[in-house]
C-alpha cells in the first residue's frame, strides 16, 4: 500500500509538472475586484505631493514649467491636458482604494476614478482674447484725455461697433507747463564697481545711445543694437521697441548666467565669436558654456567673459554687433561693454528727447461704441490691462507664465479688494493679446475656471495600472493662435495645405473660444482652398472597441456637406514627412451624430468608431475642409476624446 501510495503520488506530480510547468499560483485563488473612487481635496494634495509624479513632472525638462503646473493640482482640485488624470492617479490609487483592498487585486482588477477636468475659460472672456494690440502717439493729461477716442480711432480707420482693443499711451497725472516734457519709463542707473548682485541689466556699448539686443527668432547671431534715451551722464531709458533688450543676469557657482528678453540663456561654443541661445540649460552638450565672468575696468565698461572659451563680449563698430573675442581687438573698432541695472524707484524726466511711443506707460482695453472708442467694461468684474512697467520688471515684451505674475502683479495692484471680487486681466501673450479671470478669496488671487466631472477606468495587468483606452483627450481651448508651428507645439495637431490658399496667410486657427477654427471667407471674398488639419498619433495597440469623440459646429457650407466638410483616418502617418507619408480613407459617412446644419453655432456631438484600427500604433484623424470662389464655410472642433466605448 505505501508502495502503490508512492507511486500515484508521483505520477500525480508528473501530469502537474507536464501539463501547467512551474505555475505556482495554479492553485492560489485570484481576486478580481471593480472599485469607484471619487477624488477630494486631500486626493489632489497627494497627486501633487507624490514623489514619482513630481519626478515624472521634472523629467519633462521643460524648464520646470510642468512641475509648476502639477504642484497647482493641489490648490486648483482638477486636471489638465498637460497634467492629466490618466498619467498622475496611477501613483496615489492606493490612497484612493486603501492599502489593505489594493494589495489583494490582480490582474483584471480597475478603479473607476471621478474627478475635475479642467474644460474651459469663463465665457466673459472670449470677446477679448485675440484682440489687436495698438500704441497711440502723444501724451495725454486730464484735460486733453478726450482726444484719446480720435488717437485710437487714427490707428483702427474700419472699426465696426463692437470692435476693441488693447491700447498703450504716455498718460501724464497732470496737465504739464508749456515746453516741458514728462517722464520717461523706466530707468536703469550706470553700475560702477565690481558686479555681485543679480537683477536685470542692459548691456551698452561704451559711447553709443544703443543697448545690446539678442537677435529675435533665432537661435544663435551676434546681437545688434537698439536705441536708447538718455536721462543723465548715469542713466537712460529704453525705447519701447528695445524691452526684449533687458537682460536677467542670474548667480552661477563659477560666475554669472545670462537670460535674454525671451527667456533664452545665452552660451558659446567651440571657437565661434557669435552667441547662442536655449531655453532650458539642461540641453546643453558637451562644449557649450553658459558661464560668464564680470569684471570691472578702469575705465567704467566691464569684461563679461565667457569662462569656456575665455572670450570677452565686445561690440564691433564695423559691424554695428556684438560678439566675444580671444583678444580685445586693440582699441580702434571695438568697444567695451557699460552696465546699466533696472532702478525700480520713480523714473526720471528726459531733458534731451520728448516722449512718443518711448514713453507709453499706460495700457487699457477701449471698445467702440459706433461713434466713439471708450473703455470696456463687463458685467461682474473689473477689467485691469497689465501696465507697460510690469513687461520691463519681466524682461520681455508678452507674459511667459501668466499663472505666475498675474496673481502677484493684481495683489499689487488692488491692495484693497475684497473676498469674492472677481478681475480680469487682459495682458499679451507670445503670439496675441490673452485674457483670464482672477477671483479673491480673501487673501490671495486664483485663476477662476470651468470644469466638468470626468470619470477615467484604471485597469491593472502585468505592466501595473493605466488609464483604459485613454488614447488622445484635448479640450484643444487653450491656445489663441494662427501659426502652424505653435498650434503643432501646443497640441500635436498637424496643419497642411493643397495648393494655394491665395492672399489668406492661415485657415486653419486655434481659438480659446472655439477650439480649432477653418475659415477662407475674408474682406467679402471667399478663396478657393483644401485644407486638412492632422490629429497626433493614437497608439491602438491594446485597444478594442476605441471610439473618436468631438464636438464641431458650422456655417455657411454648401450642399452637399460633404464635399466641403470631410473626415479622413490615416495610418502610418510621420508629422516630419507629412499628410503624404500616410495611407488616407475617407469616413466622413462613418461619423455618427447629427452633422451641424449651419443655423447656428451650437456644438454638436459627434462619434467615429475606430475599431477598425484597434491593434494599430499610428492612427491618426484629419478634418478636411474646402471652399470655393462662392462657399466657403466657418467650421470648429474641440473637445476630442479617443477612448475605448463605454
Amino acid at each position: 500500500m505505501l508502495a502503490l501510495s508512492a507511486l500515484m503520488a508521483t505520477a500525480c506530480e508528473d501530469y502537474t509538472e507536464h501539463h501547467f510547468g512551474d505555475r505556482e499560483d495554479l492553485y492560489q485563488p485570484t481576486q478580481i475586484n471593480h472599485y469607484q473612487a471619487t477624488m477630494t481635496k486631500a486626493d489632489y494634495a497627494a497627486v501633487a505631493q507624490n514623489e514619482s509624479n513630481r519626478e515624472k513632472a521634472l523629467a519633462a525638462g521643460d524648464d520646470s514649467l510642468t512641475y509648476r503646473q502639477l504642484l497647482a493640482v493641489e490648490e486648483n482640485q482638477y486636471f489638465t491636458d498637460d497634467i492629466s488624470a490618466a498619467e498622475y492617479v496611477p501613483a496615489i490609487l492606493k490612497n484612493l482604494i486603501g492599502s489593505s483592498a489594493y494589495n489583494t487585486l490582480t490582474a483584471g482588477s480597475s478603479v473607476t476614478v471621478t474627478y475635475n477636468q479642467y474644460v474651459g475659460a469663463d465665457s466673459r472672456l472670449q470677446s477679448l482674447q485675440g484682440i489687436p494690440a495698438v500704441t497711440v502717439e502723444g501724451t495725454f493729461t486730464p484735460s486733453t484725455l478726450g482726444q484719446l477716442s480720435d488717437a485710437i480711432a487714427a490707428t483702427r480707420p474700419d472699426a465696426q461697433k463692437g470692435d476693441m482693443a488693447l491700447v498703450s499711451f504716455a498718460y501724464s497725472e497732470v496737465d504739464l507747463p508749456a515746453g516741458e516734457e514728462p517722464s520717461v519709463y523706466p530707468c536703469y542707473e550706470e553700475l560702477t564697481g565690481q558686479f555681485t548682485a543679480a537683477g536685470k541689466y542692459l548691456l551698452v556699448p561704451d559711447g553709443l545711445d544703443v543697448a545690446i539686443q539678442y537677435n529675435p527668432g533665432k537661435s544663435y547671431g551676434y546681437p545688434y543694437g537698439v536705441d536708447i534715451v538718455r536721462i543723465s551722464d548715469s542713466a537712460i531709458s529704453i525705447d519701447e521697441n528695445a524691452q526684449d533688450a533687458t537682460f536677467t543676469i542670474s548667480k552661477d557657482p563659477g560666475g554669472w548666467i545670462l537670460m535674454n528678453g525671451a527667456g533664452q540663456y545665452l552660451y558659446m561654443k567651440g571657437t565661434y565669436n557669435s552667441f547662442n541661445y536655449i531655453e532650458d540649460l539642461g540641453d546643453l552638450e558637451e562644449g557649450e558654456w553658459p558661464v560668464f565672468t564680470i569684471t570691472p575696468n578702469a575705465d567704467g565698461t566691464y569684461d563679461i567673459v565667457n569662462k569656456g572659451n575665455d572670450k570677452v563680449m565686445l561690440w564691433g563698430t564695423g559691424y554695428n554687433s556684438a560678439g566675444a573675442y580671444a583678444d580685445k581687438k586693440g582699441t580702434e573698432g571695438y568697444l567695451g561693454i557699460r552696465i546699466y541695472q533696472l532702478r525700480e524707484s520713480a523714473p526720471q524726466k528726459a531733458p534731451t528727447r520728448a516722449i512718443n511711443k518711448t514713453g507709453c506707460n499706460t495700457t487699457g482695453v477701449y471698445t467702440f461704441n459706433g461713434n466713439s472708442w471708450v473703455e470696456y467694461t463687463v458685467s461682474g468684474a473689473r477689467v485691469e490691462a497689465l501696465q507697460p512697467h510690469t513687461y520691463t520688471t519681466l524682461g520681455s515684451s508678452w507674459v511667459a507664465s501668466p499663472d505666475a505674475v498675474l496673481p502677484v502683479w493684481l495683489s499689487a495692484q488692488l491692495p484693497f479688494a475684497e473676498a469674492d471680487d472677481e478681475v480680469i486681466v487682459v495682458y499679451q501673450a507670445k503670439n496675441s493679446v490673452d485674457a483670464r479671470l482672477y477671483t479673491f478669496n480673501g487673501q490671495t488671487w486664483s485663476l477662476k475656471t470651468e470644469t466638468e466631472v470626468q470619470t477615467a477606468v484604471f485597469t491593472f495587468d502585468e505592466d501595473g495600472w493605466a488609464a483604459k483606452g485613454d488614447y488622445l483627450n484635448q479640450t484643444l481651448t487653450e491656445l489663441n493662435s494662427s501659426d502652424p508651428a505653435v498650434i503643432f507645439e501646443q497640441y500635436g495637431w498637424s496643419i497642411e495645405y493643397e495648393g494655394s490658399i491665395g492672399e489668406l496667410t492661415y485657415v486653419w486657427s486655434a481659438s480659446t473660444s472655439y477650439g480649432m477654427k477653418a475659415s477662407a471667407f475674408k474682406s467679402n471674398v471667399s478663396t478657393p482652398t483644401d485644407a486638412w488639419i492632422i490629429s497626433p498619433v493614437m497608439n491602438l495597440k491594446k485597444a478594442t472597441q476605441p471610439v473618436f469623440t468631438f464636438q464641431q459646429a458650422q456655417k455657411y457650407a454648401g450642399t452637399p456637406l460633404s464635399d466641403y466638410l470631410q473626415v479622413w483616418v490615416g495610418t502610418g502617418f510621420d508629422a516630419a514627412a507629412g499628410k503624404a507619408s500616410a495611407s488616407w480613407t475617407n469616413v466622413t459617412d462613418q461619423v455618427e451624430g447629427e452633422w451641424p446644419d449651419g443655423t447656428s453655432w451650437n456644438y454638436n456631438d459627434m462619434q467615429l468608431p475606430l475599431q477598425a484600427y484597434a491593434g494599430q500604433t499610428n492612427v491618426v484623424v484629419a478634418f478636411r475642409y474646402i471652399s470655393t470662389e462662392s462657399t466657403a464655410a466657418t467650421w470648429e472642433f474641440k473637445n476630442v476624446v479617443c477612448k475605448e466605448a463605454e
